[in-house]
């Protein structure tokens, strides 16, 4: 009897080993920089500036992600009617702006302009100086804006009624297009020669001409799409309803390749180098090869992804619905850990390199930036150890070799191994588990 139970508490202590080495992952640190809301954030003003007081009963309600200045590290924030000219360092106030409309979309930045979508369809240019009147302002009509987005020659608003509407720079518009279904979901420009891809809620994705319009192939999707289409290289990238991610030509509008991820719907993606990156609802982030969709790197989250990743530097940082942050070593293709954030992300994460920060918005109409610069340091740090004890080891290995050791050399170890090393360990620890279980028997 007492044999028996020895035998139940191995297979008990391997079981949980084998959940333990699951859940094995790196704790990093990601401190709040500082906080933008209120009144307190008026008392961080820059006191170089001359910025008029705000209204003692103003209540700052940041709803949307900033748009961001990378080379004066700045950041603007819109909250009603009010846009915000933010030090991406400091936090402190430099400036703000009243307008006539409220905001219904985030603010874009270009060439230093801020372009913005406001209430009664109207879609508006400012200076990023916030010194002068509204450089331009139009309204559509018979219209319902739902979101902008800048091209290279102005920008092109979308429609919840299936319209796209293109504006030039200087406030003209260019051309009016209407598509088969509604658009729900932002549509994008870019790829390897810059077209304008949007789908519609008729499961129809759209490859646009900036210029004048034209819908140069119009493709039938197998389902509805479940984010913004992502053009990167020469393929458009996002999720559709049932869980697959798909790659589309953008040549001719066909499936490349699909990944499933078990019945759940796909966040919006993010493409870097030769990978894009993307969250589901699965749980699961995932980083795959933009060609072939084979898988780089993976991670899992406690909660689901519903806001696409953000790029900042050489890392990949990724929130799911509250609790933590995963980050991702994009050049060297592997995760770098985890980090714990207990507030409600609201909206896409914006980055500032130049200031070393992640901005985020929370669901208490916060703005926050948190500091990845000790992320960073600490990550530069292992790799130079490891670079380190890797040439110590050839060191020993080739002198072992001139004193006429029979030792195979060394092989250089293949990343694939390096970033399965966790899945190496839990299937030797289940190969024992089932051992163990047959013995039981």
């Amino acid at each position: 009897m007492s044999y028996a139970r020895n035998r139940l508490i191995i297979v008990i202590i391997l079981f949980f080993a084998l959940i333990l080495s699951a859940v094995k992952e790196k704790k990093l640190q990601l401190p709040v920089k500082w906080t933008f809301q209120g009144k307190a954030s008026m008392e961080k003003k820059d006191e170089k500036e001359n910025i008029p007081e705000l209204p003692k009963d103003l209540k700052i309600e940041i709803k949307y992600p900033p748009a961001v200045d990378e080379e004066a590290a700045i950041i603007y924030a819109a909250s009603d009617k009010y846009i915000f000219k933010i030090d991406a360092i400091t936090g402190s106030l430099k400036d703000y702006k009243m307008l006539d409309y409220a905001f219904k979309y985030n603010p874009l930045l270009s060439e230093k302009k801020l372009y913005v979508l406001l209430d009664e369809n109207r879609v508006g240019c400012i200076s990023a100086e916030l010194k002068e009147p509204p450089l331009w302002n139009v309204e559509v009509e018979k219209a319902e804006l739902n979101a902008i987005l800048l091209t290279d020659e102005g920008l092109v608003a979308s429609s919840s009624k299936g319209l796209l509407v293109a504006i030039s720079n200087e406030g003209n518009l260019l051309w009016r297009v209407e598509l088969e279904g509604g658009i729900k979901f932002q549509p994008s420009y870019g790829g390897e020669e810059p077209h304008i891809y949007c789908t519609d809620n008729e499961s129809n994705l759209y490859k646009i001409s900036e210029s004048d319009g034209k819908v140069i192939w119009k493709a039938k999707l197998p389902a509805q799409a479940t984010g913004k289409p992502v053009p990167f290289r020469e393929r458009i990238y996002f999720g559709i309803e049932g869980g697959h991610f798909i790659a589309v030509d953008s040549d001719d509008g066909e499936v490349d390749w699909s990944f499933h991820t078990v019945n759940n719907n796909v966040a919006p993606a993010v493409g870097f180098d030769g990978m894009i990156c993307f969250g589901s609802l699965n749980n699961q982030l995932y980083c795959r090869n933009h060609r072939s969709g084979s898988l780089d790197v993976r991670m899992r989250s406690s909660k689901r992804f519903y806001k696409a990743p953000v790029i900042a530097g050489r890392l990949l940082f990724a929130a799911p619905f509250g609790d933590e942050f995963l980050i991702i070593d994009i050049e060297e293709e592997r995760a770098v850990g985890k980090t714990d954030y207990k507030k409600k992300i609201t909206a896409p994460l914006r980055a500032c390199d130049s200031a070393k920060v992640i901005i985020v918005v929370t669901d208490e109409g916060k703005l926050e930036a948190l500091d990845y610069g000790g992320i960073l340091k600490m990550i530069s740090e292992e790799y130079a150890e490891e670079e380190e004890k890797q040439a110590e080891t050839e060191e020993n290995e080739s002198g072992e070799e001139g004193l006429g050791s029979k030792s195979e050399p060394a092989v250089k170890e293949d990343k694939a191994e390096d970033k399965d090393s966790v899945i190496a360990e839990q299937w030797t620890l289940l190969k024992l588990l089932l051992v163990f279980t047959v013995i039981l028997r």
